[in-house]
Parts: C-alpha cells; sequence; structure tokens
C-alpha cells in the first residue's frame, strides 16, 4: 500500500491516514504533502481549502494590485472575504466612476443611487429607475427634474393625466353637479318652460323674458371674465401651448411642480372670487 500527497489547500499531519483534511478559512496551503496549514497574515483571508490568501477580513477589500486595503466611506465590507476591488459593494447614496476606481462619491439627488456590487453601462448599474450619468444626476428620458425636490419623477402623457383624472369619484361627482346646477339655473332663467313665457297675460310674458335675457347675459359676461382672466396668467399660457403642442405631449415642459401648483392655486383662488362676486348673486337670483 502506497501514500498519495494531501493536494493544495489540505494537510495531513497524522500517518496511515485514509484521507485529508481541509485548510479552515483565513488559512492556506500551498504545497502538496503538507502537514498542516498556515494562517493569512495581516488583514488577508482566505476561504475554506484555500492554497492561497487572496482575501480580506471585513473592513477591506482585496485589490488589483493584490493587497489589503482599507474599505473606504460609502462601501459595504462587513464580511469576512467578502470584498474585491472589482466587485467592491457600494452603499445606497453613493457611487463611483468604474469598477476598478477607489473613489466613491456622494449622490447629490435624492433618492437617485441605489448602489449595489455591479458596476454597468457606465454607472448606471448603480442608479435607481429615472436617473442616469455622473452621479445618477440626470433624468432619465420620459422623466423631468423637480428642482423643489431635488428629485426626478415620471412624465404624464395627456392621454394618462386625462385617465386619471377620469377615474377620480370626486371629480366625476362634482362635475356631474355642476351640469346639474348650471342646467337647472338655466331652466329658471327661462322662466321655467314654456307655460310661464306662453302665459296669456302678456305684459307678465315679456317681463318673464327680459328678466331671463338680462339672467342669461350676466351670465356670458361672467364666463367671459372667467375665461379671460384664466388666458392672461402665465401658467395658463404655458399649459395651453402645451396642451396643443401635440396630442401626446408630455408634461415635461412644465419643468416642476411649482408652476403646476402656482397654475392650481392660481384658478382656485380666481375661482372662489368669482364665485363670490359673481355667481354666488347670480344663482342666488335665479333659485331665490
Amino acid at each position: 500500500m502506497s501514500c498519495t500527497d494531501c493536494p493544495l489547500g489540505q494537510y495531513q499531519g497524522a500517518t496511515a491516514q485514509a484521507s485529508c483534511s481541509k485548510c479552515e478559512p483565513g488559512s492556506y496551503n500551498s504545497k502538496s504533502g503538507s502537514a498542516s496549514c498556515s494562517d493569512c497574515v495581516g488583514d488577508f483571508y482566505s476561504w475554506k481549502e484555500a492554497s492561497t490568501c487572496e482575501l480580506c477580513l471585513l473592513g477591506y477589500y482585496y485589490s488589483v494590485e493584490q493587497e489589503c486595503v482599507e474599505c473606504p466611506v460609502g462601501t459595504v465590507c462587513s464580511t469576512d472575504g467578502n470584498a474585491t476591488q472589482v466587485d467592491l459593494e457600494i452603499q445606497e447614496k453613493w457611487w463611483r466612476i468604474s469598477s476598478t476606481s477607489t473613489v466613491v462619491h456622494k449622490c447629490p439627488l435624492l433618492e437617485s443611487c441605489k448602489g449595489g456590487k455591479v458596476f454597468q453601462d457606465g454607472g448606471n448599474g448603480y442608479c435607481k429607475t429615472g436617473f442616469e450619468g455622473v452621479l445618477c444626476a440626470s433624468c432619465s428620458l420620459d422623466y423631468y427634474y423637480s428642482p423643489e425636490d431635488n428629485t426626478c419623477y415620471l412624465c404624464e402623457t395627456v392621454e394618462s393625466f386625462s385617465a386619471r383624472l377620469k377615474s377620480s369619484p370626486q371629480l366625476i361627482g362634482f362635475s356631474l353637479l355642476l351640469v346639474i346646477l348650471l342646467l337647472f339655473g338655466i331652466s329658471k332663467a327661462c322662466g321655467g318652460g314654456g307655460d310661464s313665457l306662453g302665459s296669456s297675460n302678456g305684459e307678465s310674458a315679456v317681463a318673464t323674458r327680459a328678466t331671463a335675457n338680462n339672467r342669461l347675459k350676466h351670465f356670458h359676461r361672467v364666463w367671459a371674465r372667467l375665461s379671460t382672466k384664466l388666458k392672461q396668467s402665465a401658467p395658463f399660457r404655458a399649459a395651453q401651448q402645451l396642451f396643443t403642442k401635440q396630442a401626446k405631449i408630455q408634461l415635461k415642459c412644465l419643468t416642476s411642480f411649482t408652476q403646476i401648483r402656482f397654475f392650481c392655486k392660481t384658478a382656485w383662488v380666481l375661482g372662489q372670487t368669482l364665485f363670490l362676486t359673481d355667481y354666488l348673486p347670480f344663482f342666488s337670483l335665479i333659485f331665490f
């Protein structure tokens, strides 16, 4: 019976044994037939049954120069032997320019960098959806930048924006109520039907028609006033140009929610003012 030397990464210190033992993590054996394994020196580390120490302890990464280097801020090196320079794990909100770069940068945009171990597409692999470029500081196609929130948002097409509005029960209910009020008001302004206007009393019929005409003229003046004031506002003109440019134009031109909110606020304040000064007296005349 002949003996066989233990291979690299294994050892056997006793005689007349039928098998070899594997080197434990953190140790190695670079020679066959060894009776023991050697411990990795310094910050180096190894997996089980290793013939060399080509990994590093936690807090360090194995560099392309085959050295253990302390992990910089913005990286994750929390496990023994789990970090190398090429697949160095980057923390969320951090970014690096190449797979071998040891300089890690803080991302300037809120929630733009997801981090990770995979470097791809020039660094875009570290970016979340909607972000790209150096430091993930640019908005991707179909996204726009909001300076107020310091982030990128998905653009909405006219179709998707309209569909979202139509899906709102509150908006649908309000629209129906407005239509009912207008129809009822016009009906009252016209005298409530042909019987009243066509009564035998000629003077009463003429007076009723005159009152209805005056109320309808007032309604048209209020409507014209509302339309004119809205059309004179800068946000309304921007929105008008936006929606008439093309059928599927995106809301990217309004650049930020600040302008959108300003437009909505202007319309709301104007609507309240006109309702109190014009519509309320108008409906009071009709209903009361």
